[in-house]
């Protein structure tokens, strides 16, 4: 079993399958139901005890468009160096074949390639807001705003999620929050501390930084 090797195409075509039924459950993660495993165990086991899956023409379209899709990383590598776990990507989808201890790789290459899209779509947005935004609030001071949720990104080195929301569909405004994200659009009435105006180095717009926030009122 273990110099079995199998097409690059029918693992991450499995990968998606799992993914259309449960989502995406990492390792180490608590489900309420004992029976719902992580996306990784499930194909592993399909493919190390032919534990069937049932996968259709949708999930290897699907799949062919997140190989498609990662394996234009190559090009970001030219703009900027790639981290490990984008190299392990990488390597991964432009390889024909893989072994059974690299399938496990794909369980979440769904995931990261709706991810991919989603800030695709925000970094499209965030240019387009940086063209009319302007500083809001009274810096140094506690202000009350009305923002609609534009994007909400989890970052590791803080162990929180990074909020970009608008202020009346044209100010950017961003602030760091423990809270389970809410989607984007979704409307809230907060207040928060006035940290900086800043001009971003990435997309040269003006941009609010806010902090101690507290959420008023949240409209889905």
């Amino acid at each position: 079993m273990s110099d079995k090797m199998f097409a690059t195409r029918e693992v991450v075509a499995a990968a998606t399958a799992i993914y259309r039924e449960q989502g995406y459950i990492k390792k180490n993660s608590f489900t309420a139901s004992p029976e719902v495993k992580p996306n990784s165990a499930v194909l592993f086991k399909h493919y190390s005890d032919n534990v069937p899956l049932e996968i259709t023409a949708q999930d290897r379209t699907f799949a062919d468009e997140v190989i498609a899709y990662l394996s234009g990383l190559s090009f970001k590598a030219m703009e900027r160096g790639l981290t490990d776990f984008e190299t392990n990507i990488l390597k991964f989808v432009t390889s024909d074949q893989a072994s059974i201890k690299e399938v496990g790789i794909a369980a979440s290459l769904p995931q990261v390639y709706d991810n991919k899209l989603k800030q695709d779509a925000w970094e499209q947005r965030e240019r387009e807001l940086s063209e009319t935004s302007d500083y809001v609030g009274e810096l140094k001071k506690r202000s009350e705003f009305e923002v609609v949720v534009e994007n909400t990104r989890y970052i590791g080195r803080t162990g929180s999620y990074l909020y970009c929301a608008s202020v009346d569909n044209q100010h950017i405004l961003k602030f760091f929050s423990q809270d389970k994200p809410e989607d984007a659009g979704t409307k809230l009435c907060l207040s928060g501390f006035v940290k900086s105006h800043e001009v971003s180095k990435y997309h040269g717009g003006k941009e609010t930084m806010i902090n101690r926030v507290k959420i008023h009122s949240v409209d889905s």
